[in-house]
């Protein structure tokens, strides 16, 4: 069957062969299980429509999308020979896609958002742009491909995959190309040109990286050729750093980097750069900003035992030394006593990459040296391998002393079996972040002798952390949706919106779009998005939470609908059923639960039956403004919280669990102002538990009028949270999970080959603080190594690597 040289109108589904010259298509192109062929000399126009294809397109011709309003391609991961776009105002890639070449016509945008371009050709660009800022693209020709910064929208690629072994190059003069997420290698021999283009971005958000180039030792003969820019975003907050920059320090200078170039102090560019200021006589000519009794710019002597300020600016950096930065803000912030805000460093050379080892660390033993992390990625603290040093590792955290200081030093001491306790814990450490970050210095410490140290390729970690950044427990709602089975209530779907006022309320990179189940499934609805998870700013008064219901099946269904670290004060939520037209008040304290059927009206399983409001709540007789619980050298543990506006009160009572949600009262207390003033409590619990406490405050009105406290964790005494896996080597596809002081709740446990193919996913509920789970692996795993996750009901993720045996 052939088409030539026609205009079709309404929708083409190919079913069978179908060979093309040049056609036009007014319609839909639906390329349904069966071969479409495009000459070479051939180009089929589609205007104003979709193109979906469950089979690839064949032959050497060129698809052109040309249409005035959006148009869609959805290819589910198959090919179209060549790809091109004359369409302002988007052609949007809907799923994985390999294209050959690819043409953008002037004005031409074609977007790829969360979704995965592969491209094997050239792109050739006519003044269009593509849109990969949220997406990924990978090159995977087969002959060298060109790369430039001015092919893509703000010259940024999130994820960038790299897997033509014929080599990949950056061209252009001044068009850098900026990786906002991960850079990586999906083949061996690869090479890659930079051409001084390349730069490694940091910001608020994400610091980029360059992942294993190995890839878990899949791959061999990788690298980077030529200078790359990388950068570290600095938080707004005056404070020392330790620093490092991850290159080979082999192209510019101090004043070339950190202070952006600067002839002299008036050089001010914004968001870049610091000012550096040194104690020399002759500090201008040395390259200083400024003459001050303090240098801003350290380095520590191992042998003296003490910081020394750099000498000038106008020599490169030491490839041995970490750098003690004292960081006011950008280069626009040149006194102290201006207000601070955030600036980014970035410095140019080489990049690090391969394995890498520091030898002669120190010059004899009980000596501290200050080292960094020589990779633009976060490295785990838990695989990097050293000789002649203490299992211990020290980081400056610039918010270990809040607003009152600069800074201070946190203790990472590695435990045998693979733990981690920090000393004293808390700020930029307070949650799972172990890592070293890119651009992130520490010291180690010598205990016999110089010592040494090896990073490896596999040691690199993905994600980031900013370590500046103030923290807290994040405010939560999560909800799950249970179906009656049997007169059991099954648990088949869940949400989670995580409240903070970092996150936007656009949907980014911190949210979590949505896998959809084959059974029922719920999503968080936002805008033409569904996200399994949603990070948002703090929710105000008139703010909607929307939800989409699919696959329902006639029965019973509930939700369960559990707040986590919120504070009520002003708002109260209510569940509108838009089908019964009934509105349900939701605690933002306890969990809720809400039953409702799905029956033959299709209005009962309409995807927006259900979303959630939010209202100023009544006046109320106190203002609860802080609580917090500590632990007394005698075991007990007193809660303190501090009120005002208290008036009409009738008294307050303090409740305990050992789970976060069922709680029981402890004691009563009377109020002692009334009077619309202000007043600080304390409850002294003389039995808590030596695990983990959680705490709240209830108060009750002379009306009637309840409302509580945030909750606030006591953690466990002398007791650490462990899980242990055994046996491994794991025998007959059976791994056993032991649980100690562990939370209750759900936890995924996930299985990964050394492919980062996940062969096994399913979530257990453990509804004990201690217990065991026996997992069986499907019969058809085979032997070799593989990295076990389990996540946490917090949301702390626990990997292991483990070795499978099968007989």
């Amino acid at each position: 069957m052939g088409l030539k040289n026609n205009l079709y109108r309404s929708k083409i589904v190919v079913l069978t062969v179908l060979t093309l010259t040049t056609s036009v298509v007014k319609a839909q192109l639906y390329i349904n299980n069966s071969k479409f062929f495009i000459d070479s000399a051939s180009t089929l126009f589609v205007k104003q429509h979709n193109v979906k294809g469950n089979y690839s397109i064949v032959g050497k011709g060129t698809l052109y999308l040309n249409g005035t309003i959006q148009q869609n391609i959805n290819m589910n991961g198959n090919t179209i020979p060549n790809l091109k776009v004359d369409n302002a105002i988007n052609v949007n890639i809907d799923s994985t896609c390999q294209t050959g070449n690819i043409i953008l016509q002037p004005s031409a945008l074609l977007t790829v958002n969360n979704q995965f371009l592969r491209v094997s050709g050239s792109i050739t660009n006519n003044n269009g742009s593509i849109d990969i800022t949220n997406g990924s693209l990978e090159i995977n020709g087969t002959a060298a491909q060109v790369l430039s910064g001015t092919y893509f929208k703000n010259k940024t690629i999130k994820d960038l995959k790299l897997s033509n072994s014929s080599g990949v190059s950056l061209s252009g003069v001044n068009d850098t190309l900026k990786i906002a997420g991960v850079l990586n290698f999906g083949a061996s021999n690869v090479t890659l040109t930079t051409n001084n283009n390349l730069t490694i971005s940091s910001t608020a958000s994400n610091t980029a990286c360059v992942a294993d180039i190995t890839s878990n030792g899949s791959y061999s003969g990788n690298e980077i050729l030529g200078n790359v820019t990388t950068e570290r975003y600095i938080q707004n907050k005056k404070a020392w750093r330790l620093m490092y920059m991850p290159t080979k320090h082999d192209y510019q200078t101090i004043k070339q980097a950190w202070q952006e170039g600067a002839t002299d102090s008036s050089y001010k560019p914004s968001g870049y750069g610091i000012q550096i200021t040194g104690g020399s006589t002759v500090w201008s000519d040395s390259g200083f900003d400024k003459q001050t009794s303090t240098p801003s710019v350290k380095t520590y002597n191992p042998v003296a035992n003490n910081w020394e300020g750099i000498l000038s600016t106008k020599i490169r950096f030491d490839t041995a030394k970490a750098y003690m930065v004292f960081v006011r803000g950008d280069r626009t912030v040149t006194s102290f006593g201006q207000s601070s805000n955030p600036t980014v460093l970035r410095e140019k050379g080489s990049l690090n990459s391969g394995d890498i080892t520091w030898n002669n660390l120190g010059t004899a033993g009980n000596q501290f040296v200050a080292i960094g992390n020589p990779y633009p990625s976060a490295i785990s603290l838990k695989n990097v391998t050293t000789v002649g040093l203490d299992s211990s590792y020290y980081l400056w955290d610039p918010l270990a002393t809040n607003s009152i200081g600069y800074g201070g030093f946190q203790t990472f001491k590695m435990l045998s079996n693979g733990q981690i306790q920090i000393a004293p814990g808390g700020a930029s450490y307070s949650g799972t972040n172990t890592n070293i970050e890119s651009g992130q210095g520490f010291f180690v410490h010598t205990n016999n002798g110089p010592g040494s140290i090896t990073f490896r390729e596999t040691d690199k970690a993905t994600g980031s952390n900013l370590v500046s950044r103030v923290p807290g427990q994040l405010s939560s709602i999560r909800i799950n949706m249970f179906k009656n089975v049997n007169n059991e209530f099954a648990l088949m779907d869940g949400v989670l919106h995580l409240f903070d006022s970092s996150y936007s309320n656009n949907v980014n990179t911190s949210d979590a779009l949505k896998l959809f189940n084959p059974s029922e499934n719920i999503a968080i609805k936002f805008a033409d998005k569904n996200l399994a998870i949603e990070a948002r700013s703090v929710l105000n008064d008139s703010d909607t939470l929307h939800y989409a219901i699919t696959q329902m099946k006639l029965g019973s269904y509930k939700f369960e609908i559990t707040p986590d670290y919120f504070y009520t004060n002003n708002l109260s939520g209510y569940l509108v059923d838009n089908y019964l037209h009934i509105t349900t008040p939701v605690s933002l304290i306890n969990l809720s639960s809400v039953n409702f059927d799905i029956n033959n009206d299709i209005a009962s399983y309409a995807s927006d039956r259900f979303f959630i409001a939010f209202k100023t709540a009544q006046t109320l007789p106190v203002k609860i403004i802080s609580i917090e619980a500590k632990r007394n050298e005698d075991k007990t543990a007193t809660i303190k919280w501090k009120i005002e506006n208290e008036i009409n009160l009738n008294h307050y009572e303090i409740e305990r669990a050992d789970d976060g949600l069922s709680f029981i009262t402890l004691g009563s207390q009377q109020p002692q102002s009334n009077n619309g003033l202000s007043y600080d409590y304390s409850f002294n619990d003389i039995n808590a538990k030596t695990s983990v406490n959680y705490y709240r405050v209830k108060a009750i009105s002379n009306d009637g009028q309840i409302q509580y406290s945030r909750i606030v964790k006591l953690d466990a005494l002398n007791n650490e949270n462990n899980i242990f896996v055994y046996p491994n080597p794991v025998k007959d596809n059976i791994i056993n999970i032991q649980f100690e002081n562990t939370l209750r709740g759900l936890y995924s446990i996930m299985l990964f080959d050394i492919e980062g193919k996940n062969i096994f996913n399913k979530t257990y509920n453990i509804s004990v603080n201690n217990g065991s789970i026996k997992v069986v692996l499907p019969k058809n795993t085979v032997s070799g190594n593989y990295l076990l996750k389990i996540i946490q009901p917090n949301g702390t993720i626990s990997t292991q690597k483990i070795l499978i045996t099968t007989k």
